[in-house]
């Protein structure tokens, strides 16, 4: 197998988290891992480079995306191309990927944990999705058509759904992607982006940007206004499913679930994402130290200046390994 590594323009393979704009809008530098077989092109990993204090590093935006290769030969991908960064020597590490990449396998001496990712099918009918929906999900979605909640979607939106989101994430003391950033990727990929927010008399209740391709839609980010009206959240995802299927997309992916936890916020959020008539897809998130010591030293440096430790440390601890 041959490894190549591609770097600005490359072919449209009709994956979101494979687009350059989408790639550009995560960091100024960015590129795709590609294995060759026969001079095909067999697997893809879309990535981004990032430099921070005196550390360059690698982060994967995606798990591997096979064309035409099989998941026998996708370990074999993974550690010629971790051989392939080695002897570059451009790259100290590769990071905890983003949470949406969740790995079937992980190349050897890799340091990882099990994650998961709850995920919807889309291809069942429409009545057959809402019975799969938990009734606790149902009744709320009910009562909140009939107190009024009404969805709304399209780029009209996006000023409030992305307030709403913002103001989640402060509560929880997590950050948000750049709103100008966001903006451009959207007024050029309006077709691959779905916007929706809830309202109650006109107020914003809940919101989220969905970000799809034929294959998948992704929660990217989501939020709720302090006092959400009951079931706004659930019939905004549920208008969502049904979008995304009107859409052609086979899957939902509500992106990210941790295996291992005692986080009573988060065992919510994950109940949540399961009532949907989701399915817990296994795997892994890992990450790699091409260069030991500034690996070493960047997880140092970084657990002190954050305060915690990432995802991937965190879980391993859960579970003492």
């Amino acid at each position: 197998m041959k490894i190549v590594i591609k770097y600005d323009n490359f072919e449209e393979l009709g994956y979101i988290l494979s687009n350059p704009d989408y790639l550009s809008m995560n960091g100024r530098n960015y590129g795709w891992l590609c294995g060759y077989e026969n001079e095909k092109l067999c697997y893809i990993i879309p990535f981004v480079e990032k430099k921070k204090w005196i550390f360059r590093y690698m982060q994967v935006q995606s798990s591997t995306i096979i064309l035409n290769g099989s998941k026998q030969s996708e370990k074999e991908f993974l550690n010629l191309a971790i051989d392939k960064l080695r002897q570059i020597g451009k790259i100290d590490f590769i990071s905890q990927p983003k949470t949406n990449a969740v790995f079937d396998i992980y190349p050897d001496n890799a340091i990882y944990c099990n994650f998961g990712s709850y995920i919807v099918d889309l291809s069942i009918n429409e009545e057959e999705l809402f019975r799969n929906i938990h009734m606790k999900h149902r009744n709320v979605i009910k009562r909140a058509i009939a107190n009024g909640v009404v969805i709304k979607f399209g780029y009209e939106v996006f000023d409030d759904a992305y307030d709403t989101i913002l103001d989640t994430l402060y509560r929880n003391n997590m950050s948000m992607i750049d709103k100008n950033k966001l903006l451009e990727f959207i007024s050029t990929n309006r077709k691959s982006c779905l916007i929706g927010c809830s309202y109650l008399d006109d107020i914003p209740q809940s919101a989220a940007i969905i970000l799809y391709d034929n294959y998948k839609g992704y929660y990217f980010w989501g939020g709720t206004s302090e006092n959400v009206s009951l079931g706004a959240n659930n019939l905004l995802h549920w208008e969502i499913i049904k979008k995304l299927k009107s859409l052609g997309v086979q899957y939902y992916d509500f992106v990210g679930a941790r295996i291992h936890t005692n986080n009573d916020r988060l065992l919510g959020i994950q109940r949540f994402k399961s009532r949907f008539g989701a399915l817990l897809q296994y795997g892994y998130l890992w990450k790699y130290p091409i260069k030991r010591w500034k690996f070493d030293l960047f997880n140092m440096l970084y657990n002190f200046k954050m305060g915690k430790k990432d995802i991937i440390d965190e879980e391993k601890n859960n579970i003492n390994i």
